[in-house]
């Protein structure tokens, strides 16, 4: 009976180690599973926040070259103004330069013109003298 209480407890005891073995077990998988749905949960925060980053870097680039196409609008508007400007200054300066043209040929064409007369005067002299 001592023997069969002893091998009786002996079992209990085998199946207490197995049962708290198992115990153990099941735990470290659940710690193990939890640890893996941790790094999951993690990865997908990490990955979220990247593209969070990702499209701000993008929002950024892109409000930037708006403001770039901007001042570049701006700059191209102030160059055709500065280029339509410079085109009336010189058509103005033509202008004026056609202006001092003429009046050099007036002076000179009114000074032929009076040295002309003169030798009218004396051809017509002559005819008188002649007739």
């Amino acid at each position: 009976m001592e023997e069969l209480k002893a091998q009786r407890e002996e079992a209990l005891r085998r199946i207490q180690e197995s049962e708290d073995a198992t115990m153990q077990r099941k735990e470290k998988l659940k710690a193990e599973l939890k640890k893996k749905q941790e790094e999951e949960w993690n990865n997908e925060r990490v990955k979220q926040y990247e593209m969070k980053l990702f499209k701000k870097a993008q929002e950024e680039e892109r409000e930037q070259l708006i403001d770039k196409i901007a001042k570049d609008d701006e700059r191209m508007k102030k160059l055709k103004e500065d280029k339509e400007k410079l085109q009336k200054y010189k058509m103005l300066l033509n202008k004026q330069l056609e202006a001092e043209k003429f009046k050099l040929l007036q002076h000179n064409t009114s000074s032929k013109i009076s040295k002309v007369p003169s030798l009218l005067t004396v051809g017509r002299c002559e005819q008188e003298e002649f007739a």
